[in-house]
């Protein structure tokens, strides 16, 4: 029932976490950026990365947003193509849209997975003119980022090259961007009827579904972590199989989820970053949560006989597992025990009063167990007086 219960409550924050996770992404995903609105040659916009104080928005983190409304059923995005894109394609992980246009297809990498926007972009030389204008018109003071399309916005985002942008670097950025982002918001206009709706793209929801899985293992990883450092019932001894075996269990974890992932995406436009935020986050997350549970189900209830050891006290320290040690809310204090009879040298986690209470020379009393999976552990560390 012990068992049961506790991972009932496991299960229970399980899906809490992943559900808050899926929450976090979804709300960033859709909500629109704000900024402050203006005009330009009669055209309407907003803007957000500028100085407030001479009319402009406060440049935060070097990055520029401009954009529009436009129609809510376009989902694409356009950017640089970078080495990895061209490694993925070569690859055959991905399938990118080419769309005959030799300068667009070479310096683009246009992510959709949308049949009908593909098309509209790769029959529309005027719309793919206006994006090629944006990405390659020397703009002082900026570099081009990328162009998205999404959920009724449309917005260039640039990162600024030299610090603060000057008022005529501001005010030539807006009078080159504002009509572009019209222009091609006009083209999508056209055939906004024969577009797909955010919600029909199965690219879009695959690649948000493991991307929020990527997320929440990281989210797992790093609360585990936690765990793994601070003090709990029972340690497994140095030098047994828990790590190697953790490291299996990894393993095939990952490969079992890369496998998954690229299959259920396919050739999409967005598979090969997809992947590469899966690998990482999964490897630490699937390493921590393994260790985390070979520990628990080798120490819950382990039948075997325990002895008693008594050892003695080399030094004691504090680990810090991130950085800050405010009230030392995030130390392991540890205890240095020399190597006993049937139990190598090793750091003892212990309780804070313990801590405080040990000398160096100071004998310890702790219960050796076998481990119901064959990871032998200690508890119940207790000071005799000498």
């Amino acid at each position: 029932m012990t068992f049961l219960g506790g991972y009932l409550t496991w299960l229970t924050w399980f899906s809490f976490g992943l559900g808050s996770v899926v929450f976090l992404l979804w709300f960033k995903d859709i909500r629109r950026w704000k900024g402050k609105p203006g005009w330009c040659e009669g055209l309407a916009y907003e803007h957000r990365g500028f100085f407030e104080d001479r009319g402009w928005f406060e440049n935060v983190g070097g990055h520029v947003y401009l954009g529009i409304d436009m129609p809510s059923r376009v989902n694409c995005q356009f950017r640089h193509e970078n080495s990895f894109d061209r490694w993925a394609k070569s690859m055959r992980l991905i399938t990118e849209q080419q769309t005959g246009h030799p300068a667009f297809d070479d310096l683009v990498f246009f992510e959709s997975d949308s049949t009908p926007v593909k098309k509209l972009v790769s029959s529309n030389s005027a719309l793919i003119h206006q994006v090629l204008s944006l990405m390659t018109k020397p703009i002082s003071g900026v570099e081009f980022l990328k162009l998205t399309c999404r959920r009724g916005r449309l917005w260039v985002e640039f990162s600024t090259t030299d610090g603060r942008l000057t008022d005529d670097q501001c005010e030539d950025l807006i009078h080159k961007c504002v009509p572009a982002l019209h222009n091609i918001a006009a083209e999508f206009n056209r055939y906004a009827a024969y577009t797909v709706h955010l919600w029909n793209d199965p690219g879009y929801w695959k690649a948000f579904a493991f991307t929020t899985l990527s997320v929440f293992w990281a989210c797992i990883g790093l609360l585990q972590w936690e765990d793994w450092h601070t003090y709990v019932f029972g340690q497994i001894l140095p030098n047994t199989a828990l790590e190697t075996h953790a490291g299996l269990l990894t393993v095939i974890g990952t490969l079992v989820l890369f496998v998954v992932a690229s299959m259920a995406m396919g050739r999409s436009s967005r598979t090969h970053f997809v992947l590469l935020g899966i690998v990482p986050t999964s490897l630490f997350g699937l390493y921590i949560t393994s260790l985390v549970l070979l520990h628990k189900l080798n120490t819950l209830d382990d039948p075997g006989a325990t002895r008693t050891v008594i050892a003695e006290v080399a030094d004691r320290h504090m680990f810090f597992w991130r950085e800050g040690n405010w009230l030392n809310w995030n130390a392991s204090y540890l205890l240095k025990i020399k190597a006993a009879e049937q139990m190598p040298g090793m750091d003892l986690r212990v309780p804070v009063k313990l801590y405080r209470r040990a000398q160096p020379g100071q004998q310890v009393q702790i219960t050796l167990h076998p481990g119901k999976l064959g990871y032998p552990w200690v508890s119940n560390p207790q000071l005799l007086d000498n």
